[in-house]
């Protein structure tokens, strides 16, 4: 067992893939499925499309958009001040 396995185990730490199925990105958001997949419709959530009907979501794409959401939302804000 690795290092990082280890410390995992006695943290109760749990790993996220880099790369995440529909009920993996909607537990990593705490939201739905059906959110998850209305947001992939409309193009408003990245999403990787490995086949037509195979459809994965990278980790570092779900950060930097919810990066960029934060920093629209904080721009409205202080516009509105």
């Amino acid at each position: 067992m690795s290092a990082t396995s280890k410390a995992k185990e006695k943290t109760g730490a749990v790993a996220v893939p880099e790369l995440m199925t529909k009920p993996e990105a909607a537990s990593y958001l705490n939201v739905t499925e059906a959110t998850i997949k209305k947001w992939t419709r409309k193009h408003a959530f990245p999403a990787t499309y490995i086949t037509p009907q195979v459809v994965r979501y990278r980790r570092a794409d779900i950060d930097a958009w919810i990066e960029h959401r934060q920093t629209i939302s904080e721009q409205r804000k202080a516009m509105a001040a």
